[in-house]
């Protein structure tokens, strides 16, 4: 009855519309080779009907004909490896979740040529680490306890493109050499720095929204960098907008072009110059290096332009102009906050800034011990493999040799220590993911501490016969 009363050409639209929807909805079934549901059924052969149970499955009968993978809504926790030229593809964000299982290690490694698009990736020392070029689209990284995004050194380019990225340590870290273009994404709420560029980097980061990270907007080695930041918010960082650093050892002169950007109420500068490693710099190194056009910097705490960088004239009258740059007036902005807040109000302000650097604080001691950590597990390794490896003969006469043992003991005693500092800042801390970074450093400890009384207690046991002598005649 609907046909015979609709009319001809509306019925012959709908009809259309109709066909190219079912067209596009089978081409983009066919576009993938291998599909993925963590509710699948016992038969399994990875098409759409038949998905395999987890994404690790999947990749095991990839190949270079089959070599793009779907994924249907759950959450897999797996940490993968994607070989070249794998390419992964969530339903959406909100309803794919790759969550790694022992929030240790990489979620997903990136071997080169990867694609990785409509997936959340949660948990893990990092969220997503590329070894070489690739994709990153539509994700949303979180609670990554290092870096969300960790680009490793390399010269392939790399894509990072409307993804969100928020509560983690770090937010994307490009390690030197690398080629890059990061775009629309939000980069907000992170521990540290909502982008770190090392040295020799090329490429632009334009449109982003990178706000309210606990250390700076951006920071960037100048040196060798050929970069285009364009467009971007850069508000409300705990640090400056923009850390601009010169290492001595890559001292060459940049060109790095910061224009149309909007960098405001940011807690120290809008833009900074710094020299953290030491080392001198040509007179022009900044004024060279850097160009600053049409931005607006205003409202940042301290300055606008940290006075660093106009010593060595990077913002003379030139840049003034071509620049909308204020600063803030103390005066003006005390009187205004006497105004619209009340007493209790300013005392909560300052509590919270004080409970800020305290996190800063904390989160460099958790970093400082888990080096420690790091190199506790390394040596702790090789004496035990040491101590095993003690040759037959040996044990028989003279048992394992005590002196490894005692070193074993004494690192674990050393460690016990840091164990202790690391639950004592537990309780000072807010930050849940500063709390479950540190109960993994403690799981991590415990367990291989236990492992170590383990193989002592077993193998300091056995004297050897010279050390049952020895007994005898004491």
């Amino acid at each position: 009855m609907l046909f015979k009363i609709m009319p001809a050409k509306k019925l012959l639209f709908l009809i259309l519309t109709l066909g190219i929807f079912l067209y596009f909805q089978q081409a983009e079934a066919d576009s993938y080779d291998l599909y993925v549901d963590k509710n699948c059924e016992s038969t399994q052969d990875g098409s759409s009907e038949k998905p395999y149970c987890s994404i690790s499955d999947a990749l095991e009968k990839t190949s270079n004909d089959k070599n793009k993978i779907y994924i249907k809504s759950g959450t897999y926790k797996e940490k993968i490896i994607l070989e070249k030229n794998i390419k992964i593809y969530g339903k959406d964000a909100n309803s794919v979740a790759i969550e790694n299982p022992t929030n240790s290690g990489s979620t997903i490694v990136g071997k080169g040529s990867n694609t990785i698009k409509n997936i959340t990736v949660k948990g893990g020392s990092n969220g997503i680490a590329f070894e070489k070029e690739g994709l990153i689209e539509k994700c949303i990284i979180k609670k990554v306890t290092k870096n969300a995004i960790d680009l490793l050194p390399n010269d392939g380019k790399v894509e990072i493109a409307n993804n969100k990225i928020f509560d983690n340590a770090k937010g994307v870290y490009v390690e030197s050499g690398r080629s890059i273009n990061i775009h629309n994404n939000e980069i907000t709420e992170n521990l540290e720095e909502g982008v770190d560029l090392r040295e020799d980097i090329s490429g632009s980061i334009e449109n982003n929204n990178v706000s309210r990270n606990g250390e700076g907007g951006i920071e960037l080695i100048v040196g060798k960098a050929n970069l285009i930041i364009n467009n971007n918010i850069l508000s409300k960082n705990k640090a400056s907008g923009i850390a601009a650093q010169f290492y001595s050892f890559v001292s060459k002169i940049g060109e790095v072009i910061i224009s149309n950007n909007k960098i405001s109420e940011n807690k120290e500068y809008g833009l900074t110059c710094k020299n953290t490693l030491g080392g001198s710099f040509s007179e022009n190194y900044w004024d060279k290096s850097i160009e600053l056009l049409n931005n607006t910097i205003e409202n940042n705490k301290t300055k606008a332009i940290d006075p660093k960088c106009a010593i060595v004239k990077a913002v003379g009258e030139e840049e003034e102009n071509k620049n909308k740059i204020e600063d803030s007036n103390p005066d003006n902005e005390l009187n205004l906050e006497e105004k619209e807040r009340t007493a209790e109000e300013k005392a909560k302000k300052e509590q919270e800034e004080k409970q800020e650097q305290q996190e800063l604080a904390i989160l460099e001691k958790v970093n400082k011990i888990e080096s420690d950590l790091e190199n506790y597990i390394i040596k702790s390794t090789a004496l035990n493999q040491e101590i095993k490896a003690r040759g037959k003969i040996k044990i028989f006469f003279f048992g394992y040799d005590k002196e490894k043992i005692s070193e074993l003991k004494n690192l674990n005693i050393q460690q016990e220590a840091n164990k202790e500092i690391l639950e004592k800042i537990k309780i000072l801390t807010q930050r849940d993911l500063i709390k479950e970074r540190i109960d993994l450093d403690i799981n991590n400890f415990n367990n291989i501490s236990t492992k170590n009384q383990n193989l002592i207690a077993e193998k300091a046991a056995k004297k050897g016969i010279l050390g049952w002598l020895i007994n005898i005649f004491d």
